[in-house]
Order: C-alpha cells, then sequence, then structure tokens
C-alpha cells in the first residue's frame, strides 16, 4: 500500500510539475515577445525620426539653394538676377516665420504641395539674401555693392556656377555642423 501512495504522490508531482513548466514556458514565451514588440516599435520610432531629420536637411539645402544662386548672380559684374525678381523677394515680408511654418509642415510629414513648398522654399532662400544684401546698402551705400561682389568672387570663383556651387558646399558644412549661423558673410 505504501508502494501505491507513493505512486500516486509521484504522479500528482510530475502533473503539477508540468503545469509550472507549461506555466514557466508561457511567461518565457510572453516576455519575449514583448521584448520583440518593444524591439520593433523603437526601430520604427528610430525610423521616423531619421525621416524628419533628413526631411529637415532637404528643406534646409533648397532654402540655400535659392540663396546661392540669387547670391551668385547678385555677385555678377553687373549683377545677373533679373530686377522684377529683385522686386518680388524684397516684398516678401516674414520670410523666416514662413519658412519655420513650411519646415514644420513638411518634416511633420505632410507631403501635400511637395514641389510647390520646394520652389516656395528656393523663393525663401533668395528672399533672405535678397533682404540682407538691401539692408547692407541701406546701411553703407550703394558703392559698397562693388566691393561685396569683388570679394565674393575672388573668395568663392570668377564664374558664376562656380560661386553658387561654393556657396552651396558652405552652407551645407553649416548644416552639417548645425551651425548657429546659416549664410553667407557679404563683408
Amino acid at each position: 500500500m505504501q508502494s501505491g501512495v507513493t505512486a500516486v504522490r509521484a504522479v500528482y508531482f510530475a502533473g503539477e510539475l508540468g503545469t509550472v513548466s507549461t506555466t514557466g514556458a508561457v511567461l518565457v514565451a510572453g516576455a519575449a515577445a514583448a521584448a520583440a514588440l518593444g524591439w520593433v516599435a523603437f526601430g520604427l520610432y528610430s525610423c521616423g525620426q531619421a525621416l524628419r531629420e533628413g526631411r529637415m536637411v532637404e528643406v534646409r539645402r533648397h532654402f540655400g539653394n535659392g540663396y546661392a544662386r540669387l547670391l551668385a548672380q547678385m555677385t555678377e559684374q553687373p549683377p545677373a538676377a533679373d530686377k522684377s525678381e529683385i522686386v518680388q523677394l524684397l516684398a516678401i515680408t516674414g520670410w523666416k516665420s514662413e519658412f519655420a511654418r513650411l519646415a514644420q509642415h513638411y518634416t511633420s510629414g505632410a507631403d501635400a504641395g511637395y514641389f510647390r513648398m520646394i520652389d516656395r522654399l528656393k523663393t525663401l532662400g533668395a528672399a533672405a539674401i535678397t533682404q540682407d544684401i538691401d539692408t547692407l546698402i541701406k546701411k553703407r551705400g550703394p558703392s559698397v555693392w562693388s566691393q561685396v561682389s569683388e570679394r565674393q568672387r575672388s573668395k568663392y570663383g570668377r564664374d558664376v556656377e562656380q560661386r553658387r556651387r561654393s556657396y552651396i558646399q558652405l552652407l551645407d558644412q553649416q548644416m552639417d555642423t548645425k551651425s548657429a549661423t546659416l549664410g553667407i558673410q557679404l563683408l
């Protein structure tokens, strides 16, 4: 009889052990699934962050392209920029706030009107340098511009396209280093 009781206890204990093992296996599987889900969520978050950062670089580069194009044209002798375009660029008020709004809109994932937005960013870049030039000429007089133009051509190249590429390269470096200042020093 003693051996029968021992046999029953052994079966009962094995059943409990099996239950504990199954529960442990379920808990381990659940923890592994949660960890995998957390890893996937972190990966998606990282991808989203990289996308936002990439879009901000794109926004700044389009702005910089408009800036560089206009500055290169304005430093030609005589300036090659279209006078009616200059008048329109000087009329743009609040380009900084519009730039900030467009940058936020695009980096948040809104793709509507992408090509119009690119054109507008280039226009805002051109407006920024045009207004800087206008301010400089108003402060120092019209004769300062010939000095600025000569200095720019000497430093960044005689050819308009060479200057434009040099300006873009400098602006890209400023963006890559997250410089507080974005722009080309005129004087």
